[in-house]
């Protein structure tokens, strides 16, 4: 529900178990990080529930990396390059900061979310369950022998009122995962436009009720 965040304060702020691209790793000398614009704001104005939820906004055209910076969060952590297109999220199996560990298989995600869209841009909530064979990554370019299920869906129609939303987790395996990764983004990968914003509260997994004697 995003009411707890750290660093709410200042242009770092992302809530609690969460990361954006301030908080990103990159293999270059830029520290891209530091460089990052602020995309994820704590927003207290009008919350689907409680006292906060989270706002993202896509930031402005940036001359190094040649794009409009996508506004994105994740339970993982970014991976940042000055070539966009190499860019990704990523489990670190490492650093509890930056994984959730996960046992289960939940039938679905559901949430609330508002948008706000700039030439005709589009949002997505994306979710992969995985084992820790290979690190979860999304996009994934290569290799997916370690995916156990995964759902997305996306957002292309403004909404000024706090709307539902609901895709199932669709499973390719009998395995049972051991983290899930969550990615959402106010605008379309590469394509995103300056100032689209998107407004995500009340995530949470669905289960599949079961029978006395399943």
């Amino acid at each position: 529900n995003f009411e707890t965040w750290d660093n709410s304060t200042n242009v770092e702020q992302e809530p609690s178990q969460w990361s954006s691209l301030k908080t990103s790793e990159d293999d270059s000398f830029f520290n891209l990080a530091n460089q990052a614009p602020q995309v994820i704001w704590k927003e207290t104005t009008d919350p689907h529930s409680g006292n906060a939820c989270i706002k993202l906004k896509v930031a402005s055209y940036n001359t190094l990396v040649g794009i409009a910076p996508n506004a994105i969060v994740t339970n993982g952590r970014v991976f940042a390059s000055t070539t966009p297109s190499d860019g990704y999220v990523f489990t670190d199996a490492s650093n509890s900061q930056w994984n959730t560990a996960c046992s289960d298989k939940p039938d679905s995600l559901v949430g609330w979310y508002k948008y706000s869209p700039q030439s005709n841009d589009k949002a997505r909530v994306e979710v992969l369950f995985h084992t820790t064979g290979h690190q979860g990554e999304l996009p994934e370019y290569s290799n997916y022998t370690h995916w156990v299920g995964n759902g997305l869906t996306e957002f292309t129609t403004p909404k000024s009122i706090w709307t539902r939303f609901s895709f199932p987790i669709n499973y390719s395996t009998s395995t049972l995962p051991t983290h899930f990764l969550i990615i959402s983004s106010a605008g379309d990968a590469l394509n995103a436009q300056a100032n689209t914003q998107l407004w995500l509260d009340d995530m949470s997994f669905i289960y599949k009720q079961k029978n006395i004697g399943d």
